[in-house]
């Protein structure tokens, strides 16, 4: 049942407790160590600056922008300096909560035939999962390539898929503009 959470805007987020910003097709994420996706910090930090109440602020929800990956935490960082102390790597974030989560994937790169682990890399861990999904008292954001995650990121992401398919909503990140 579709229900409300603290935010007003923008108006892609209200009604839903899960939405996923699909990011498409192209393919942006980088390995320099870590990985990191330039374009999906974008867009993370687009989406909370629209947020209203403005989370993190007085008599605004709380907030935690995750990622598993440590170069993806600098990215976000470089973009949000306002939000640099929200922003953690999901290891990092076990045992915490906040009311609003938004979660950078970051892998976009399709690799025909690839195992789940070749496809999305520890992300497609059952632990890494259940943290990422259970750390959001009242909205879920994820930012992520969709068809990746459905398709050849394993069963358990699937499952998380389908989930936002029937329960929450998908949405193109071109629709946030």
């Amino acid at each position: 049942e579709p229900s409300p959470h603290p935010l007003d805007a923008p108006g892609i987020l209200l009604d839903r407790r899960m939405v996923w910003v699909d990011t498409g097709l192209s393919e942006r994420s980088r390995l320099n160590g870590s990985w990191a996706n330039d374009h999906e910090a974008t867009i993370c930090s687009d989406l909370v600056r629209s947020m209203r109440p403005a989370p993190g602020q007085p008599g605004g929800p709380s907030l935690a922008i995750l990622t598993p990956y440590r170069d993806q935490v600098e990215a976000l960082e470089a973009r949000m300096s306002e939000h640099a102390d929200k922003v953690f790597t999901v290891d990092r974030f076990q045992g915490r909560e906040a009311d609003v989560v938004v979660a950078s994937l970051v892998r976009d790169r399709v690799r025909p035939m690839a195992s789940p682990a070749s496809a999305v890399g520890f992300v497609a861990d059952p632990a890494r999962i259940n943290v990422l999904m259970s750390r959001a008292r009242e909205l879920l954001v994820i930012v992520g390539r969709f068809d990746l995650f459905a398709h050849q990121a394993g069963p358990n992401w699937r499952a998380v898929a389908e989930r936002f398919m029937s329960e929450g909503r998908v949405v193109k990140a071109e629709q946030l503009r």
